[in-house]
């Protein structure tokens, strides 16, 4: 399915269940059964059919019914070797610093916090990465079958924009998706795309170890399934933005919003381009990215670029590239006119982020 016969998707979808929330989380729901049914039934019979080999081979107990049992063991290993790239994943290939309690006590101390007001689950490790990006991510040990471990992924330049309340708006936007707050019903959706997406990525990329019958039932179920997910997810955004500004004030969340969405235009633009280049050109790859990354934001060189990213804040639309929303919606639903931020010209760096009222003196060891 093209990007286009997606978006095309997606707009019948809204219109079909527009203002019947409850048909789509049912309609949402047998698809996502239906995949589940359809593409691990297989597995399920071959399990069956080798038990019963099993029990059959050790309940006659005669000489011969050593084969029966050989048989079983070999049909049951046989279905999980047809099904490796779909039960056993790789994992993130992605460098990463984890961040223990010991090492950062006020980091753990504030997300713990945060954690048990939300009543989020507990995360197996928190990962700074180097992005100004903030999220919980599931990491499933069995594939699509789950075994789901949350991992919280924190942006240490993210950090370096914000203050503090404006970080604990971001952390709580995070937090509610996988909170009771959302319901179970919509936890296991958001889990379960997640899931699916990974597994999508890595048939794309190539690195998937899915067999060809597989992949063929995954490449038409996706973008179908996900279609629906994707507008439960959309919904699921605009709640934990309300969420969030309920903790920390509309106003607080909105800055919040702004100050992400414009810093990364920035950075992406003037800053990613220039590190490829460098890349390209030196032999050792560039380090101190967070230094850099804030002296850019700090100087602000191109003037005319910081004013186009204001803009690309302000006027970016609504698709269906991402599940969040654009800017202007975003704080639109929360009740703030994002006129508001017409003359606000590019966000200026805080007095006190929220990096040095959290990692404090640890800041230079971490980067």
């Amino acid at each position: 399915m093209t990007r286009l016969q997606f978006n095309e998707l997606v707009e019948r979808l809204e219109f079909r269940f527009t203002d019947r929330p409850g048909a789509l989380a049912r309609s949402t729901a047998l698809w996502l059964a239906g995949g589940y049914t359809v593409l691990f039934a297989p597995l399920a019979l071959l399990i069956a059919a080798g038990a019963a080999l099993l029990v059959a081979g050790l309940w006659i107990a005669e000489a011969w019914s050593i084969w029966l049992v050989l048989a079983g063991a070999g049909v049951i290993l046989g279905g999980f070797w047809m099904y490796r790239g779909l039960i056993w994943t790789s994992g993130s290939k992605e460098p990463e610093v984890v961040v223990h309690s010991h090492e950062v006590p006020e980091l753990h101390a504030e997300v713990e916090n945060l954690r048990q007001t939300i009543g989020c689950r507990r995360f197996h490790r928190i990962v700074l990465r180097s992005d100004l990006n903030a999220g919980v991510v599931p990491e499933s040990r069995f594939g699509l079958l789950g075994g789901i471990r949350s991992v919280l992924h924190l942006g240490l330049p993210l950090m370096e924009v914000l203050t503090l309340d404006e970080f604990r708006a971001v952390l709580a936007h995070e937090f509610v998706h996988h909170s009771r707050a959302h319901g179970r019903f919509s936890i296991w959706v958001y889990r379960v795309r997640s899931l699916w997406e990974r597994t999508m990525v890595d048939l794309t990329s190539g690195t998937s170890r899915v067999r060809p019958w597989a992949s063929g039932f995954l490449k038409w179920y996706w973008p179908r399934m996900n279609a629906r997910a994707f507008l439960l997810c959309r919904e699921h955004e605009y709640q934990a933005d309300e969420f969030s500004a309920a903790m920390v004030g509309p106003e607080v969340a909105a800055d919040a919003l702004f100050r992400i969405d414009t810093c990364d235009h920035y950075v992406q633009q003037a800053f990613w381009s220039e590190i490829e280049r460098l890349t390209e050109q030196e032999e050792q790859p560039p380090t101190n990215l967070l230094s850099r990354i804030m002296n850019c934001l700090r100087d602000r060189a191109d003037a005319e670029l910081a004013e186009w990213c204001v803009d690309a804040t302000r006027y970016q639309l609504t698709d269906t590239g991402d599940t969040h929303p654009a800017w202007a919606d975003r704080v639109s639903a929360l009740g703030v006119d994002p006129q508001e931020f017409a003359q606000a010209g590019f966000p200026a760096l805080p007095a006190r982020s929220a990096a040095q009222e959290i990692l404090g003196d640890n800041r230079a060891e971490l980067t």
